[in-house]
């Protein structure tokens, strides 16, 4: 990570924040500000505008954005798996409370050994000899009480663990240790100072659009003040601008709209954040990772396609009416391929 920067950018470190992560009542009164660790399920169920809603406008019509704000969140399979990683990455110790493989029963039979079935039950259990929460696993029959002793630990309260199979739990330990590897990454994650799962409410100032937005992790660097970071998983992390390679992938997903999007969230809500990066982990080994962080001529330009967006998603809510493709008969255009 080598950005330009001017010398009143590196000439001293910025403000540290100070938000309670507890303080969550502001988001469930649609109050605009920051707010740490809101659950996920809550933030989708917000009706304000996000990139999400306002890539529909841009990529398909109003009515897809419309369609989107009003479905439950449902996460498909691949969904749920780029959650558990992120909390494997962003937030790992909760990550180890929150995700499991099914185990082996905990419990003791009354001859001394260890029940050979399978687990059914997860509890909580504080380790004896660390003091820390784990996650184990127990049968029907010994499944135990909150503050009953079982092997080497005492049993705090069942668990709504979500399981994961072994494979998946797998590739996520791989990617894990793959972004923890790298040094930059690790640098952004483990060493600088920053929030976790930041949502943001917010009012767009030239619109007026009620907003919201999701940061990954919000750092704030020595010298480049506060960045914004985006995990992504991709089939190909490597750079370029050819099809296959991230930077392609990047613009056909409309990532840099993301990334002034969100950066407008932070400044509208008082955090002075110039850098946007995107931190790409492959799928499938060998994990790799690349960190991209997002230019900010690209960010000038994706700013006023977010905007006419906003002016769009404005106008539908006045009207009342958000528009399909088109209520026309529309001539078929064929790619130039066809007929070569």
């Amino acid at each position: 990570m080598d950005p330009e920067t001017s010398p009143e950018q590196e000439a001293e470190s910025p403000a540290p924040l100070h938000i309670d992560p507890d303080d969550t009542e502001g988001f469930y009164d649609d109050t605009d500000g920051l707010y740490p660790h809101v659950p996920e399920a809550d933030y989708h169920a917000s009706t304000r505008a996000s990139n999400s809603v306002l890539s529909k406008i841009v990529e398909r019509s109003p009515a897809h954005a419309k369609a989107a704000l009003e479905s439950e969140y449902d996460p498909s399979s691949a969904q749920r798996f780029g959650t558990a990683l992120h909390s494997a990455i962003l937030t790992p110790d909760l990550f180890e409370l929150e995700y499991a493989t099914k185990g082996q029963c905990s419990g003791i039979k009354g001859d001394g050994d260890r029940c050979t079935y399978n687990g059914k039950h997860p509890w909580i259990v504080e380790d004896a000899e660390t003091g820390a929460d784990v996650i184990r696993w127990f049968c029907s029959t010994h499944e135990p009480e909150p503050g009953e002793e079982v092997e080497a630990g005492i049993a705090t309260e069942a668990s709504d663990v979500e399981t994961i199979s072994e494979s998946k739990m797998e590739t996520i330990r791989d990617m894990q240790a793959r972004i923890f590897e790298h040094p930059a990454a690790d640098m952004l994650l483990e060493e600088l100072p920053g929030l976790e799962e930041l949502t943001v409410l917010w009012t767009h100032e030239a619109t007026g659009v009620a907003c919201k937005s999701r940061v990954d992790r919000l750092v704030r660097h020595p010298e480049l003040g506060y960045i914004a970071i985006d995990l992504k998983t991709t089939r190909n992390a490597k750079p370029g601008t050819t099809p296959g390679t991230f930077g392609y992938d990047a613009a056909k997903f409309g990532y840099d709209r993301q990334a002034a999007f969100y950066l407008e969230a932070l400044g509208q809500a008082g955090v002075p954040a110039d850098y946007f990066l995107i931190l790409a982990v492959e799928k499938d080994a060998p994990y790799s990772v690349v960190p991209y962080l997002v230019g900010h001529e690209n960010l000038e330009k994706a700013r006023g396609e977010f905007l006419e967006a906003l002016r769009t998603f404005r106008q539908c809510r006045q009207d009342g009416r958000w528009p399909h493709y088109t209520e026309s008969i529309v001539a078929l255009d064929l790619p130039a391929w066809r007929f070569d």
